[in-house]
């Protein structure tokens, strides 16, 4: 009778145990042992806080995440050994990612992000209180209220001086209003910036292209005819396929 006894509970603990691998060993598997660490910094070497840190996994695609702090410093656990790609956002700034074979076993070497802060209308599109602000001034323009559309206009300038392309929008203001001084001002400080920036027109060809055929209906405006071919012939230069320039040069 004991040894019946002795032999009904070896079996039930059998089957407690496979029971207990059974409902715990897939929660488990999903959790591995890896664990990674580094700092998040802009190109001047400042802290960036609240970048977000993804970690995904290359073999099934599992995805951990992790926030960096005010001093820039982030922390993401749950990987195991293997190859998963790391990559730091955030908002106004150039995504970084690197590729890193995890350890579970062994401490992963730290990681430092530098994320380069966006510029131009990159910057503007990332940025949603920006992106309404411009496209406000953009609906005033259309709407035929330019001094509306330049005062907007100039508040975005004033919160983003870096995006200089805004001033293509209040040069096209001003040309509108018959005010080709003004315009005039606005558009070629739009081609001294690029100059400044990139070193050439065609490093924002599209800005420059615009700047140009501005400058162009400036000199029309003003009857000065030969400066106005000079200027679509630039236009031209930069965009053989521009209609308007093309149109005015022939």
């Amino acid at each position: 009778m004991v040894s019946r006894v002795r032999a009904i509970c070896f079996f039930f603990c059998i089957l407690v145990f496979l029971l207990g691998i059974s409902i715990f060993s897939p929660a488990q598997e999903q959790i591995g042992q890896g664990r990674i660490n580094g700092t998040v910094i802009d190109q001047d070497g400042n802290p960036v806080e609240g970048a977000l840190i993804t970690v995904e996994s290359s073999k099934d695609g599992k995805t951990l995440e992790g926030t960096s702090d005010k001093n820039g410093n982030f922390a993401v656990a749950g990987m195991w050994t293997g190859y998963w790609r790391i990559t730091a956002t955030k908002r106004g700034y150039t995504p970084s990612t690197i590729d890193m074979n995890i350890r579970q076993l062994k401490r992963n070497p730290p990681i430092t992000f530098t994320l380069k802060k966006m510029q131009g209308f990159a910057a503007l599109l990332s940025d949603e209180s920006a992106f309404e602000l411009f496209e406000k001034g953009n609906h005033l323009t259309e709407e035929e209220k330019y001094d509306e559309a330049i005062e907007v206009f100039n508040q975005f300038l004033a919160k983003f001086p870096e995006v200089y392309q805004v001033h293509l929008n209040t040069g096209r203001c001003y040309l509108k209003k018959g005010e080709p001084d003004k315009a005039e001002a606005d558009f070629q400080l739009v081609l001294d910036k690029t100059v400044e920036t990139y070193g050439d027109y065609k490093g924002d060809p599209d800005a420059s292209l615009r700047a140009f055929t501005g400058l162009g209906e400036v000199a029309i405006q003003k009857q000065d005819y030969e400066a106005a071919q000079k200027y679509f012939s630039q236009a031209l230069e930069i965009s053989p396929k521009d209609e308007v320039a093309a149109l005015n040069v022939g």
